[in-house]
């Protein structure tokens, strides 16, 4: 904390992920009376490589996982543990499955396969509906273009304020709707603007079958979600901010 006083009293300009880190961070007496600029510029991601899940991606994605037509899918992707609430999103799968009866939740994950399995055996969830892939970075976009749906739960503790999660705009360049939760840097705010998907209040029951109905009543295509996340995620409007940025304190 003493060095993080330092860097801000210091600085001549800031970055934060998220505008909800910049009102964090304008209440702090360091920059009291200062007039330190801050830029907002999200994790971003890359368009070109996270392409739109057109439907012959979706389908040589869901032919590789062995799927059925009937079967929909609930992606998660990237690590576990730590912020991520893995028994949360199964929660949530729990509850999707009991509407949809061919349901799928895939993790395209590095992490060990068998904690995910008995945590699912754990809260009644059949972990032979549970699809667990390990991917390169190549191959990311290729397994997720067979989702229907997109999931993250993160903890919204108050160091959530500052985060940016990148899977969430790599799903919508993808072009697939999310669920998630309120409490983690702007995600509410950036799932309200862009009517890409839902970000629950809370974990309840209640709320699970309140974000299912949400999300099958949204209209927006595949294509409008990645057309409208660009505006937050793209990498190079990120680059175009952190230019100037950088011109700003050359100049």
């Amino acid at each position: 904390k003493r060095l993080e006083s330092q860097l801000l009293s210091g600085a001549d300009h800031i970055v934060s992920l998220t505008e909800a880190g910049k009102g964090q961070l304008l209440t702090r007496p360091e920059l009291s009376g200062r007039d330190t600029p801050i830029t907002v510029i999200p994790c971003c991601v890359d368009f070109g490589h996270f392409q739109l899940a057109t439907e012959e991606l979706r389908q040589a994605a869901r032919s590789r996982l062995e799927l059925n037509s009937d079967q929909t899918v609930l992606a998660y992707l990237g690590s576990l543990g730590s912020w991520y609430m893995l028994e949360e999103m199964l929660q949530f799968f729990r509850a999707y499955a009991s509407q949809h009866e061919h349901a799928r939740f895939l993790f395209v994950t590095r992490e060990d396969p068998e904690p995910i399995r008995a945590t699912a055996v754990r809260l009644g969830v059949d972990p032979q509906k549970l699809i667990i892939r390990a991917a390169s970075r190549e191959e990311v976009p290729e397994l997720m273009a067979g989702a229907d749906l997109g999931i993250f739960f993160i903890k919204p503790v108050f160091s959530k304020i500052a985060s940016s999660p990148t899977k969430m705009g790599e799903m919508l360049a993808l072009g697939l709707p999310i669920v998630t939760n309120a409490g983690v840097g702007d995600v509410e705010a950036m799932v309200e603007d862009m009517g890409c998907g839902v970000a629950i209040p809370d974990f309840r029951d209640e709320s699970f079958g309140d974000a299912i109905d949400a999300l099958q009543a949204l209209h927006v295509s595949g294509e409008g979600r990645r057309q409208k996340s660009l505006a937050w995620f793209d990498l190079n409007v990120g680059i175009d901010r952190y230019d100037a940025v950088y011109r700003s304190l050359l100049s």
